[in-house]
């Protein structure tokens, strides 16, 4: 089950540093030259292998066209390679049983990053995406650079003592920064829930600290590719994922790509400007209007200046409390609600998605999803579905996970398998 990441795998061998290509090192490629025609069938079998195994090599040859032996050839080659093994025979109707290939999901492994604002989680999966380990580490002092880094090598580290995992089993690393996020130079332009993250070179820095190839995406879009994979969203085409916690922001789906933008800030809704909030400039080393209403924040901020000062209390116990029907906690929330439905329907007039789903540690909570789906659903124009998602606070970590596994992905398949993996969108 994969969705294609677009502007992301076409250009790898620009973006991020990746170790050299599991295919034997004296085939040598070039236009005209066997090695690429080679290298292309094998790359075609392996996705076929990983989307359709087990099957058998007649199976192989109808999905791809090529014949028998071809779809031998590439089979024994990726056996030597222990990325296909067999798993028994099926039935016949007459003849030699044919015998079934699957993809060896453990032949290596990845590590998926959701850097939040209080702490930093990671997630070693094998090459299929299913986790098998899990570390949690409390970010103290908002992290710096530096200290994250440090963090996520440790919780690495952590994670392959404790399933006994080589470091040469371990393919890729995937990150999601809550920011502004630079994919093709590798940058985190702006991240104002941390300390000092301007301009800093996120995918350099762990590459060169973990000898990892290395990719990373803002976290709201990591929250998206993990709907469209395995939550919410599965098989639709155009959506917005909104993710509400101590931040604002959307991960946005148009015709089946994650749109990112000219300057890589599709999808900052926090920085919108609608009734109920401050105007003027906007400043992305900074929350932005919306944002400083319905996030975390700001729906703390409301309560305390509510209450002179006293008694503060997190945003989902605020939430709570109106959900019990504290008038004070209400007025909150049926203004977070109202902003919250103005922001979505001026997305829907201008991106009209099917769907929009609600995540993050706010955004799940559902006295505010029901207050806002009332307000949402009057609307008679380009009202989208609203729902929550099914994956809470996974969804991002998951996306981070799904990453990985496609740029180790393009590690096993070669340069020519990148290329034909992002020329074409894979059926869920």
């Amino acid at each position: 089950m994969a969705i294609l990441l677009t502007g992301c795998l076409s250009s790898l061998r620009r973006r991020i540093i990746v170790s050299p290509p599991h295919l034997a090192s004296d085939e040598k490629i070039g236009p005209g030259r066997p090695g690429l025609l080679r290298k292309v069938n094998v790359a075609e079998i392996l996705r076929l292998v990983r989307q359709h195994g087990p099957c058998s090599r007649a199976n192989l040859a109808r999905a791809s066209g090529l014949s028998i032996p071809t779809v031998s050839s590439s089979i024994e080659y990726l056996q030597e390679k222990g990325l296909v093994e067999a798993t028994g025979t099926r039935d016949s109707n007459g003849g030699r049983p044919p015998e079934l290939v699957r993809f060896n999901r453990s032949y290596g492994y990845v590590v998926g990053v959701d850097i939040g604002g209080s702490a930093v989680r990671l997630a070693l999966a094998d090459l299929d995406g299913t986790v098998i380990g899990r570390v949690n580490l409390a970010i103290h002092s908002r992290g710096t650079p530096a200290q994250v880094v440090t963090m996520i090598r440790g919780g690495v580290g952590q994670l392959q003592k404790a399933h006994g995992i080589a470091r040469k089993k371990l393919f890729a690393i995937a990150l999601g920064a809550p920011g502004i996020t630079d994919l093709r130079a590798g940058i985190v332009r702006s991240a104002p829930h941390l300390a000092d993250w301007e301009n800093v070179p996120l995918q350099r820095l762990v590459s060169e600290n973990l000898g990892l190839a290395t990719i990373i995406e803002n976290d709201v879009n990591l929250g998206a590719l993990g709907e469209s994979w395995c939550g919410t969203a599965r098989a639709v085409s155009d959506f917005v994922f909104i993710g509400i916690g101590t931040g604002v922001g959307a991960g946005v789906f148009l015709n089946g790509h994650l749109y990112h933008g000219t300057d890589w800030t599709a999808g900052e809704i926090g920085y919108l400007t609608v009734p109920g909030t401050r105007s003027g400039p906007l400043d992305m080393m900074q929350p932005g209007p919306l944002e400083s209403v319905i996030g975390g924040r700001g729906i703390e901020q409301a309560w305390c200046q509510a209450n002179g000062g006293r008694r503060a209390l997190r945003a989902s116990e605020i939430l709570d409390l109106a959900d019990a029907g504290n008038p004070r906690a209400r007025s909150i929330l049926e203004r977070t609600a109202r902003v919250l439905a103005e922001g979505i329907l001026n997305l829907s007039v201008v991106l009209n998605p099917r769907l929009v789903v609600f995540g993050g540690r706010i955004g799940t909570h559902p006295v505010l999803f029901q207050a806002t789906e009332r307000i949402v659903q009057r609307s008679r124009l380009a009202a989208p579905r609203l729902a929550m998602s099914v994956l809470g606070q996974e969804a991002q970590l998951l996306g981070a996970v799904w990453l990985a596994t496609q740029v180790a992905q393009a590690q096993l398949l070669g340069n020519a398998g990148a290329e034909r993996e992002t020329n074409s969108v894979n059926a869920k």
